[in-house]
């Protein structure tokens, strides 16, 4: 804590610098290790470039509008899948956890579904929707609602009986219960749904670019450069770009996450 020369007290969260400094530190530490790994691999420049190449061709990259358009493809394609798991898989969530008969029907076949990963439906949504926005968009949807939707079923229906009854017994009904007593107890757990689901669907939009050349992302854009021949260090700069977008969407999804549930943030439980 100091004090201005105005009087005012400024108070200095020791904390966070610690926090921010021992990420610099391991940003640093990464980085050089890059350099080294570079310098005794025995592979070519050409193949594998060192980490100064890259990061200049990455700077590069900032400057070119073209590439920005690409990403701002990929973040299209993203947010239309992201917001129809979340449009399809909070309200069926609920509608399942809050009933004991729905959630015994349907737990086995959601089970069984749950691990078909996304990608391996490609050739059937090429056959439906073609080489287009939507297809990367609805495989972005089927990939990511699973966190979504079964952290909702069971946020909501692991919420303890006392409370259900509690609420019951002071004359609330269906929907009272479900937006005073279910949703804030499944809160967290459907907020971390959503926010691991945010990391599949980036993952599924890039690797969907990649694999079948849909739309004009940054996994299209990694994938032309590569087969143009152009310098690799454009290939990894891009990789980066995308690693960090991912980043910032983690980031900004916790801390949402943080400020509507501040107890998480605090590490304590249910409020």
């Amino acid at each position: 804590m100091t004090v201005t020369g105005r009087g005012r007290v400024a108070v200095v969260d020791l904390a966070a610098v610690k926090r921010a400094l021992r990420g610099a530190v391991g940003v640093v530490a990464f980085l050089a290790l890059c350099q080294a790994v570079t310098m005794l691999l025995p592979v070519s420049e050409k193949y594998l470039p060192d980490t100064m190449s890259v990061l200049r061709a990455f700077f590069d990259l900032l400057g070119d509008s073209t590439f920005w358009s690409r990403l701002l493809e990929t973040l299209a394609e993203w947010g239309a899948g992201i917001g129809i798991a979340i449009a399809f898989g909070i309200p069926t969530g609920v509608l399942l956890g809050a009933s004991d008969l729905l959630y015994r029907m349907f737990r086995g076949p959601l089970e069984l579904l749950r691990p078909i990963p996304g990608v391996a439906l490609m050739p059937l949504f090429i056959l439906v929707f073609g080489q287009t926005f939507q297809a990367t968009m609805w495989l972005v949807a089927y990939a990511s609602i699973w966190p979504i939707l079964l952290n909702t079923i069971y946020g909501v229906h692991d919420v303890v009986a006392t409370a259900r009854e509690t609420a019951r017994s002071f004359g609330l009904g269906r929907t009272a219960i479900l937006v005073r007593v279910y949703l804030p107890s499944a809160l967290p757990l459907i907020l971390t749904g959503v926010r691991v689901a945010a990391g599949i669907a980036l993952i599924i939009a890039v690797a969907v670019e990649l694999l079948i050349g849909t739309g004009a992302g940054i996994g299209a854009f990694i994938s032309e450069t590569t087969l143009a021949g152009q310098d690799t260090a454009i290939v990894y700069a891009a990789v980066v770009a995308a690693g960090l977008l991912g980043l910032a969407i983690n980031v900004g999804l916790s801390g949402l996450e943080a400020g509507i549930c501040p107890w998480r943030a605090a590490g304590g439980g249910r409020p």
